[in-house]
């Protein structure tokens, strides 16, 4: 049969993101009193802190090495009256124990840093629009995510450079925030014995990204019927550039889950793993498909774009007609 015409041939990628530069503030000082530290607009080293108080960074401009906390109290980026920027140089921002975080909207940048908040912590972003950048860092985020007040096209995260990683490793559960997730170079590697969820989340997989399953993780990521950049498609769940080749390999096992429009113009398909049931709801378009293992996943189709299918016909034959 003929190849299928690309039924989203015509629809614009999302526009790269640019890095901004450090700020450079003056140097700040932070204060303590009665088991509270807070730390006004200014540029720090490292600032570390363990127990049950409380590590509050009130806005607005900050450029910080890194930020250490391990307890069980609550640390606060920002604040509502907008024009929260965060520029991590070194370590980046490790946050551990069974604390609260909050997110204010504005820029958060790691450059050769990492972005990691794990243990049993409890992670709300309050209403607004997000710039995240990871340039040579990791991105890690486990805990109890609260995203309810979130408009997914309001959120963005950028993850690029040679030695930048989107690794959610280990034994805990992961929720990712909603949002836009430009990968730019690195693999996004899901490792572990683990489940990673993704409701209203989008993975643009540039420069040669691909995705790969390793283990028993397990991953649930639905596209989001709101466009997250102008001109998306909506239910756009994965979506591989144009001219990227890499063979994005999927399924794992049989709690993983894809619910939207798979799209990879350019790029073969691999399921792979021992996986069986329903692995997909929507549309895969891709190059091609292929099969590794024992996999038996089934795809649900769900119609987002109607798609030109070829069809083979009898027509009445007329006698003398060549």
């Amino acid at each position: 049969m003929p190849i299928v015409p690309d039924p989203l041939a015509n629809m614009p990628a999302p526009p790269k993101p640019t890095v901004p530069s450090a700020p450079n503030p003056p140097s700040g000082k932070c204060s303590s009193s009665a088991g509270s530290t807070t730390c006004p607009s200014g540029s720090y080293s490292t600032i570390s802190q363990s127990g049950n108080g409380s590590l509050v960074f009130p806005g607005t401009v900050y450029q910080i090495q890194s930020v250490q906390y391990n307890g069980n109290g609550s640390v606060t980026f920002g604040s509502s009256g907008g024009g929260n920027f965060f520029y991590f140089t070194g370590g980046g921002l490790n946050i551990s124990g069974n604390c609260n975080v909050t997110f204010y909207p504005g820029t958060y940048v790691f450059n050769n840093s990492n972005f990691t908040i794990t243990g049993n912590c409890s992670i709300t972003f309050m209403p607004g629009q997000y710039q995240f950048f990871i340039i040579n860092g990791t991105l890690a985020l486990t805990g109890n995510m609260n995203t309810t007040q979130i408009n997914p096209a309001q959120m963005s995260f950028y993850i690029g450079g040679s030695n930048a990683s989107f690794g959610i490793t280990g034994n805990t559960d992961s929720t990712l925030p909603p949002g836009l997730y430009y990968i730019d170079g690195p693999t996004v590697q899901l490792v572990g014995n683990q489940t990673i969820r993704g409701q209203n989340v989008l993975f643009y997989l540039d420069n040669g990204s691909t995705i790969s399953v390793v283990g028993n993780t397990s991953y649930q990521f639905t596209g989001s019927t709101t466009p997250l950049y102008p001109g998306m498609q909506p239910g756009l769940v994965i979506f591989q550039a144009r001219g990227n080749s890499s063979t994005l390999r999927m399924v794992g096992n049989s709690s993983s889950q894809v619910n939207g429009i798979v799209y990879l113009p350019s790029a073969p398909l691999q399921l792979t793993g021992n996986a069986s049931g329903t692995w997909a709801t929507g549309q895969l378009i891709v190059n091609s498909l292929s099969t590794n293992g024992n996999v038996n996943a089934v795809v649900k189709y769900q119609e987002y774009v109607k798609i030109a299918i070829p069809t083979v016909s009898l027509v009445p034959y007329a006698a003398g007609t060549p």
